[in-house]
């Protein structure tokens, strides 16, 4: 209890009762969570990413249609902009991105349109050559293959097409393909090769109209992040001047104890223990029926409300403390400044270790894939399930992620450990819980290196959940604005 004032080390001293816990009953809720853990590792190593997903294949046309469209309007931009855009991530190669994706869907899909957008992709992004290759047997296969490798000559193999071969095909394919990016690209290129500017022309302006809608939310999205960022590297500066004057109380926000007034084996047995109950209560949710959209939306609470509550009980109550008092989450006097300027601060650090990340991977699909940050019920879902996914992403998690794996797990790790190893050890969990790529595990441990950083800096959660909300929030936004339909 170093960092706690002399007077607070009397308050929170351990007091010698502590909870008794059965050795048989703790060994037998350890095997239930390891069996558990086990399972859903060797679940997750086995299945197909695209099993995340409901229908993938309309999941993906819609996030492809949304995402080349606002590529195609970035192009657009002045220059700068786009420099800009890039500097934040958004210049990577999203042709080849979505080819890979596609060709991943195909075998595993028998819609038709599947195969009919691996095709496109690959003609918008140069490879003509590969496409004879995709086509062949279309026109001895069902319908509408057929149909599909007349479309796909006529808009990339023939150099012209005859007038009214190519108003058949508009009809036709108005018919058989979703309004889209690939529907404009489509009608584009057959409405150019059959000499009919006008419908090149209207097609063209719709499709610019909609895409021109959706660069105005990714300038909206990209302004609010650009100030984020700028005014948490302001205050980070803030914070080291505060830190030079004042010395560690600068940066104290509340007054939590760490370590904390319990054993560290007694919080260790407690996450045992609430982990097993957690597993136990997921699957009988699962088995009971219950609707998949409303168990989505209180996944968090299913999950670490087990562990909290047993955290109050065998941990707070016999050390004589509330969770406020033990997790700081009482704002000292003049501590809303540095609260503040954690926030900011530390949304600033995240974005910084995002494009390290990013820069590292080296843009390679397979280290973050869609189906890592697709929510079919924010994308697709009616607007009380975005509401509900609202308060799930930005009050729920935040706030009892942050009491287990902040207040509970590195708080008992640092009854045994040093701060360095204790936030590195808490951020583990915390990033195989999200069960993300490669890319995203990486992502969530950074973030959760940042949120323990800051709870022993500042001796509040106050902090982590604020920047933990911040940052689910802006997540939240962009897939809302650039992502959803309409």
């Amino acid at each position: 209890m170093a960092n706690l004032p002399p007077q607070l080390h009397e308050m929170f001293r351990p007091r010698a009762a502590s909870p008794q816990f059965s050795v048989l009953a703790t060994a037998c809720f350890a095997v239930v969570f390891f069996l558990c853990v086990g399972f859903l590792g060797w679940a997750q190593l086995s299945m197909s990413k695209l099993d995340r997903v409901a229908v993938p294949e309309r999941a993906l046309q819609l996030v492809a249609n949304q995402v080349l469209a606002l590529q195609e309007g970035l192009e657009q931009v002045p220059e700068w902009e786009r420099q800009l855009n890039e500097v934040l991530g958004g210049g990577g190669d999203e042709l080849d991105q979505f080819i890979t994706w596609f060709a991943e869907l195909s075998g595993a899909s028998s819609d038709p349109l599947v195969s009919l957008y691996l095709v496109v992709l690959q003609a918008e992004a140069g490879r003509l050559s590969e496409i004879p290759r995709e086509i062949r047997g279309w026109s001895i296969r069902p319908a509408p293959f057929p149909l599909f490798a007349e479309i796909i000559e006529a808009a990339y193999l023939n150099p012209r097409t005859g007038a009214h071969v190519a108003k058949r095909l508009q009809a036709q394919l108005a018919e058989v393909v979703p309004d889209g990016w690939f529907y404009s690209r489509l009608a584009i290129q057959i409405a150019q090769r059959g000499n009919d500017p006008d419908l090149q022309r209207i097609t063209q302006q719709a499709f610019s109209e909609r895409a021109w809608n959706l660069v105005s939310n990714h300038r909206m999205v990209t302004l609010l992040e650009a100030v984020c960022f700028m005014g948490g590297s302001i205050a980070l500066g803030l914070l080291f001047w505060r830190w030079r004057k004042y010395g560690p109380l600068g940066l104290r926000v509340g007054q939590s104890c760490i370590p904390p007034p319990w054993r560290g084996r007694d919080g260790l047995t407690v996450l045992l223990r609430g982990g097993a109950m957690s597993c136990i209560l997921l699957i009988a949710l699962s088995l009971s029926g219950i609707d998949e959209n409303v168990l989505k939306i209180l996944l968090s609470l299913v999950i670490l409300l087990p562990v909290l509550v047993l955290a109050y009980h065998y941990l707070l109550v016999p050390s004589g403390i509330s969770v406020i008092r033990a997790t700081g989450m009482r704002v000292v006097p003049r501590g809303w400044s540095p609260a503040f300027l954690f926030t900011i601060g530390l949304f600033a650090l995240g974005m910084i270790g995002g494009w390290v990340l990013g820069f590292l991977a080296g843009g390679t699909t397979d280290a973050l894939h869609w189906t890592d940050w697709f929510d079919s019920m924010l994308v697709e879902g009616t607007i009380f399930q975005v509401l509900a996914s609202l308060f799930s992403y930005t009050i729920l998690a935040p706030v009892l992620e942050e009491l287990v794996f902040r207040g509970v797990l590195f708080a008992s790790l640092r009854r045994r450990f040093s701060a360095n190893i204790s936030i590195i050890l808490s951020a583990i969990p915390f990033a195989l819980a999200h069960g993300y790529g490669t890319l995203g595990s990486l992502t969530i441990f950074w973030s959760g290196i940042l949120w323990a950083w800051a709870y022993e800096k500042t001796g509040s959660l106050v902090p982590g959940i604020l920047a933990h909300a911040l940052n689910n929030g802006l997540v939240f936004l962009m897939v809302l604005l650039l992502i959803r339909p309409g």
